[in-house]
C-alpha cells in the first residue's frame, strides 16, 4: 500500500510509506524525548518493557519519508528495535526496514525543523529486538535517539548526538561537536574528533577513540579506554569496578579527576606535561613512571599517596582509588 499525505502546514510537506499497513498517523507532539536522557528513566523503561510476553508474529516491512531541514532537531524512540542511522545529501529523513511483530503504531509528528519518530510497541512483550530500522538523515541534524532492547549505531553526523539504550549497545562514528551516550546494559563505542563527550553506563565496556577536549565518563561495571587524538582539557571519570585508562596529551591548564572503587587506573601522558599530581589509594599500589618521586604510606593505618609537580604544575591531576592500583606512564 502506498499513501501520500500533506498537512496544511507548509513545513509538514509529506510522509510516504509502503508495506503492509505501517499504521502511520499524525497527532500533537506528546512523546518528544527529553534533551538529556537520564539513567533512572531508562531503568524505568526496562521494568515497563519486561512485564509479560507475546508470541512471535510476522515482521512488517516499512518505508517512510518526511522532509527535514539540514539543521533540524530529530527525536527517535523505539522499543524492541535496532536502529542504524547514516547520513545522505537530501533534505529529508528516510526510514526503511522491518517492524517488530508487536508494533502497534509508527508515529511521525512535528515539522521539518523539529521532528519526532516514535514506534509504539506492545509493552507487554519481552525479549530481544526483532525490528531492524535504517534511517538516513541530513548530516547537520541534532539527533536524540533512545531504544529499549535494541542497539543504536550512528555515523557521519556533524552536530549533536544524544543516544540512549537499555539492553543494547551504542556506537557513534562521527565528528560531532557534542555527544551524550547512555547505556544500562551494553557497551559504548565512540570514534571521532569530538570536543565534548559524556558517557553514562551501568554495565558494559566503554571505548572512546579520537576524542579530546572535555570528557566525562561514569560507569558501574566495565572497562573504560580513552585514546585522545587532541589534548584533553577536562576529564571527570567515576568507576566502581573495571579498568580506567587514558592515553593522550593534556593541555597546560587541564583539569583531570578520576575516582575508582576497585578498578585499576592507568594514565599514559607525555612526561613534559606541566602537571600538579595528587594520587591516593586505600589499599592499591601506586606506580610513578613520570618522575623519580615515590609513593608514601602513613606510619599508622592503611593507604598510599603520591604528590609531585612537573614544571609550573598548571595542569591539575587528582586520582583516588579504594582498592585498585594507579599507574602513571610516559606517552612519547
Amino acid at each position: 500500500m502506498k499513501t501520500d499525505r500533506q498537512s496544511q502546514n507548509p513545513a509538514d510537506t509529506r510522509v510516504t510509506a509502503t508495506g503492509p499497513d505501517p499504521r502511520i498517523r499524525r497527532r500533537p507532539l506528546l512523546t518528544r524525548l527529553p534533551r538529556r536522557t537520564r539513567l533512572p528513566l531508562l531503568l524505568f523503561l526496562v521494568a515497563l518493557a519486561a512485564t509479560g510476553a507475546r508470541g512471535a508474529e510476522a515482521q512488517q516491512p516499512i518505508e517512510a519519508r518526511h522532509d527535514l531541514r539540514p539543521d533540524a532537531r530529530l527525536s527517535i524512540g523505539a522499543i524492541h528495535h535496532a536502529l542504524t542511522i547514516t547520513v545522505w545529501d537530501r533534505d529529508e529523513v528516510e526510514v526503511v526496514g522491518t517492524l517488530d511483530p508487536a508494533t502497534e503504531r509508527l508515529e511521525v509528528t512535528g515539522s521539518d525543523s523539529d521532528l519526532s519518530i516514535q514506534i509504539e510497541t506492545d509493552r507487554g512483550r519481552s525479549g530481544t529486538a526483532n525490528g531492524r530500522l535504517e534511517l538516513r538523515v541530513p548530516p547537520g541534524v541534532r539527533l536524540s535517539a533512545a531504544t529499549v532492547s535494541g542497539s543504536i549505531r550512528a555515523e557521519g553526523l556533524t552536530e549533536r548526538a544524544r543516544l540512549s539504550t537499555v539492553s543494547g549497545s551504542v556506537e557513534l562514528d562521527a565528528d560531532v561537536r557534542d555527544a551524550e551516550l547512555n547505556s544500562v546494559s551494553g557497551g559504548v563505542q565512540v570514534r571521532g574528533a569530538i570536543p565534548r563527550v559524556e558517557v553514562n553506563s551501568v554495565s558494559g565496556n566503554v571505548g572512546l577513540m579520537g576524542v579530546g577536549g572535555r570528557i566525562e565518563v561514569s560507569i558501574v561495571s566495565g572497562d573504560v579506554r580513552i585514546e585522545a587524538d587532541t589534548p584533553v582539557e577536562h576529564l571527570r571519570g567515576n568507576t566502581v569496578s573495571g579498568r580506567f585508562e587514558l592515553t593522550g596529551a593534556l593541555t597546560s591548564n587541564a583539569s583531570v579527576e578520576v575516582r575508582s572503587h576497585s578498578g585499576a587506573i592507568r594514565f599514559r601522558i607525555p612526561q613534559s606535561t606541566p602537571v600538579d599530581a595528587e594520587i591516593e589509594t586505600l589499599s592499591g599500589a601506586i606506580r610513578n613512571g613520570l618522575t623519580t618521586d615515590e609513593a608514601r604510606s602513613p606510619r599508622f593505618g592503611p593507604g598510599n599517596s603520591l604528590v609531585f609537580r612537573i614544571g609550573e604544575g598548571t595542569a591539575r591531576l587528582r586520582v583516588t582509588s579504594f582498592s585498585g592500583s594507579v599507574s602513571l606512564e610516559r606517552n612519547p
